[in-house]
């Protein structure tokens, strides 16, 4: 007959959805992260220890757990989200459209028209544009738009259909043009290998018995190397 440990005889009601389901939404980061904390530890000390913490404590801590993650998740996408819109609404600011379609097509001649537009034929080249058709809108959202083949947007939107590039790729240049990242096209610097044992072993000769020991230097990437060997 198996007698049941009296900490299993202890039940605690379920938790109301409020209690874990959204829970942490308007905490701070601080607060999310010690509960997370709390929880997970709680747990793992669960797992070591189940004759002490009921099932449903374990449920309970595991939700706790799962919801304070989700949290932490969705406030990092955020984060990232708002860092990444940051980024491209400075890239815009500081790369003034009408400068930056003259600097790539150097061949458009911008008329300004009433309320500040700026026409000008269409240089993406995708149709001929006898009557200018290509509009530009400084001001308050830069943007440019063209009646004739229907393209317009943001200078980013300009440098992919001027580029044809993947948007990553346009992105990360436009970033370094603003001045705001890395050149993406720059080469990349390549170190020497290093010089080891099984370098320097590689451009000696085989060492035979009976052979006169002799000494030899090398040059292994700039490095005069003094190797040994036996000479025949």
């Amino acid at each position: 007959m198996s007698i049941a440990h009296p900490h299993q005889e202890r039940t605690i009601p379920p938790p109301d959805p409020w209690l874990y389901e959204g829970m942490f939404a308007d905490s701070p980061i601080e607060e999310v992260q010690a509960a997370f904390g709390t929880a997970r530890w709680l747990l793992d000390d669960g797992h070591q220890h189940l004759d002490h913490m009921p099932n449903v404590l374990v449920d309970v801590e595991q939700a706790i757990a799962n919801e304070a993650a989700r949290e932490l998740a969705s406030r990092r996408a955020r984060q990232h989200t708002d860092q990444v819109n940051a980024d491209l609404d400075l890239i815009k600011h500081r790369l003034g459209l009408p400068g930056f379609i003259q600097h790539r097509a150097p061949f458009v001649n911008l008329t300004r028209q009433s309320g500040g537009r700026l026409l000008c034929r269409c240089p993406l080249g995708t149709h001929e544009d006898k009557t200018p058709s290509f509009t530009i809108y400084p001001e308050p959202d830069p943007h440019f738009y063209c009646f004739g083949c229907r393209l317009g947007g943001s200078v980013i939107d300009f440098e992919l259909h001027w580029t044809h590039d993947d948007l990553r790729t346009v992105i990360a240049r436009l970033a370094w043009e603003a001045g705001i990242g890395a050149n993406p096209d720059a080469p990349k610097v390549r170190s020497n290998p290093p010089v080891t044992l099984v370098t320097v072993a590689s451009r000696s000769e085989p060492v035979r018995r009976g052979s006169t020991p002799v000494s030899e230097t090398i040059s292994v990437g700039g490095v005069d190397v003094a190797i040994r060997g036996r000479r025949r």
